[in-house]
């Protein structure tokens, strides 16, 4: 009995080892089948390619390309290359989800299943799927090179107007590249005088030419000869230019891409804008009164160009405003009465390019006190509180009315108003006696009283537009002139007026004669002057 179990055991043993490849057949015929039982009956195939375009294929042959591209791909133990950070194409078969990682090299095609192993995909499974147009973006370092345009760390991409392009895909064939885009557009770029300036290429063409041309302030197109590249560019004051560039890359024995390409563009050459302050010293410093006001110059510059303005003033920095005729672009500031005296600086900022203008502000002379009697009659008809408040918002809503475009003659320097001596200065300060009325007293002069004959001839201290003529309350027969920059002069008391609103006038040009109209407190012909930037008064 023994001996018969122990020969039934060994039996057994024989028969599990023998039955054990029929098992692992089974199981390997069972594995293929199901695999492939897998994408039996898809009738839908959806991708999202890594931009976020969406492709949606019903088709028999585009489905069954697909299914047999899962289907014949070969498990592997670990990626045959790195795709971290890389965007999948996400296949979505009848809402079964997979990953593909395609490559420009066919045997780096990958797939991952939703077990997350990835699977190889056939080389010519590989090859067929480069081909196809949903997979043109894996070729996107072989379509037309792209053309920047550098100033400094400034970059400015430039889209071809026309091209022709042929690169080769994966089963060797030469395709066309229908993915660069033109443009009808033209780009404007700026390029600077004191940086680095070049035009880039993303691969080097075979043949370059280059055409530039300058467009005169007429818009006529001038060509410009011996510009070989934009590192020599060089001009003397900001130009207008026009380029065509015209590449080729040759299809070279086994080139991977080939063909040509034309660019147009316009190049605004910028050439540092150098401020000053006009009436400066040599050294550059400018010396000013507490009261008076700086006048800015930015050479170089146009009309889009942004200048902004700091200072440790203690005053609101001001706006630039652009001379087309001067190219140039100005400001004016004016400084607080109250300014301690000492040294300033100014800066302006012009993009990457800063410049600085130092001031010093010295004391403002000792003021002068003058007292007037002034009658009832006077009192009411010119210097009660509405009166005067309806007068400043007179010379308020001119001041505001202005856009602040230049009209300073081109050395920008403030002539006199008239041919006299100064009565009473600047900031002196005037005493109106009268008792019996209440708000007079102690008044500050905003400009300054020259004495003067009547019918004298009154001249504008600078070209300008008139702004006003007529009569304005306590200043009797008044002219206003805008200068531009925010800078105004007003001319009081006249006798009459030789302009009418708009008219344009010019340095020295008569705008009226000296007279005794509205209040002058003592009776006598004299011309008050005055001169503001902004709301402020300021000494002349």
């Amino acid at each position: 009995m023994f001996e018969l179990g122990k020969h039934r055991r060994i039996t057994v043993a024989v028969a599990v080892l023998l039955l054990l490849p029929l098992v692992f057949i089974a199981w390997y015929v069972a594995q293929i089948l199901t695999g492939a039982s897998a994408f039996k009956g898809i009738t839908e195939v959806c991708a999202t390619l890594p931009d976020g375009t969406e492709k949606r294929w019903t088709e028999e042959a585009d489905v069954a390309f697909y299914t047999s591209l899962l289907e014949h791909a070969s498990v592997v133990d670990q990626p045959v290359r790195d795709v971290e950070g890389e965007t999948p194409v996400t296949l979505s078969l009848d809402g079964t989800a997979y990953r593909l990682y395609p490559s420009l090299s066919p045997s780096g095609c990958m797939a991952q299943f939703a077990d997350d192993r990835f699977r190889l995909l056939a080389p010519e499974d590989a090859t067929a799927l480069l081909v196809r147009p949903e997979m043109e973006y894996v070729y996107a370092s072989y379509l037309l090179p792209t053309l920047t345009v550098c100033s400094g760390e400034r970059q400015y991409p430039v889209s071809p107007d026309s091209y022709t392009w042929n690169y080769r895909k994966a089963d060797g064939a030469y395709y066309q590249d229908g993915l660069t885009q033109t443009s009808d557009e033209t780009v404007t770029c700026n390029l600077f005088a004191d940086f680095s300036n070049d035009l880039s290429f993303s691969t080097k063409p075979s043949n370059y030419g280059l055409t530039v041309y300058g467009i005169s302030d007429g818009g006529t197109r001038y060509e410009l000869d011996n510009i070989t590249s934009f590192a020599g560019l060089q001009f003397s004051q900001d130009t207008l230019l026009e380029v065509e560039v015209n590449a080729s890359w040759s299809q070279a024995s086994n080139a991977e891409r080939y063909g040509d390409a034309k660019y147009s563009f316009r190049v605004l050459y910028d050439v540092p804008a150098q401020v000053e302050a006009v009436g400066a010293s040599e050294n550059g410093e400018k010396s000013v009164v507490a009261g008076g006001y700086v006048l800015l110059k930015a050479l170089y510059t146009n009309q889009n160009e942004d200048l902004t303005m700091t200072t440790d003033l203690p005053v609101e920095p001001a706006v630039f405003h652009y001379d087309s005729t001067a190219r140039s672009s100005y400001a004016a500031l004016p400084i607080p009465a109250d300014t301690e005296p000492g040294a300033y600086t100014i800066t302006v900022t012009s993009g990457e390019t800063h410049r600085t203008v130092d001031v010093r502000v010295t004391d403002a002379p000792e003021p002068q006190t003058l007292t007037y009697t002034i009658s009832d009659a006077d009192y009411t008809a010119y210097l009660a509180p509405a009166e005067l408040e309806t007068l400043a918002g007179t010379l308020r809503q001119l001041r505001l009315a202005s856009d602040g475009t230049p009209h300073l003659s081109a050395d920008l320097a403030f002539g006199s108003p008239v041919s006299g001596e100064v009565d009473l200065a600047f900031g002196s300060t005037v005493i109106l006696g009268n008792s019996a009325v209440e708000g007079t007293g102690m008044k500050t002069l905003e400009g300054t009283l020259y004495k003067s004959p009547a019918g004298a001839d009154v001249h504008a201290v600078q070209s300008g537009v008139c702004v006003f003529s007529g009569a304005l309350g306590a200043f009797g027969n008044a002219v206003v002139i805008d200068h531009g920059c925010g800078i105004f002069s007003y001319y009081y008391h006249l006798e009459a007026s030789n302009v009418t609103v708009g008219t344009e006038v010019t340095r020295s040009a008569t705008v009226g004669t000296v007279g005794k109209s509205g209040y002058t407190g003592t009776g006598n012909a004299c011309l008050h002057f005055a001169l503001s930037v902004g709301d402020t008064y300021v000494s002349p």
